[in-house]
C-alpha cells in the first residue's frame, strides 16, 4: 500500500478575446490544485 500528497501548479486554460485583432484566444495560468491525500493499494490472488 503506498499513500501519497500531490500538487500540480501551472494549470493552464484558453482565455477567449475580441478577434478584431487577430488574435481569438491566449493561454493564462490559472492557479493549482492539491490533492491531499491519494492511496494506491494492489491486491494480488496466487
Amino acid at each position: 500500500m503506498e499513500y501519497y500528497s500531490r500538487t500540480t501548479s501551472n494549470l493552464l486554460m484558453n482565455v477567449p478575446v475580441s478577434s478584431t485583432n487577430g488574435i481569438v484566444s491566449y493561454l493564462e495560468n490559472v492557479g493549482e490544485m492539491k490533492k491531499r491525500l491519494g492511496i494506491h493499494v494492489e491486491l494480488a490472488q496466487y
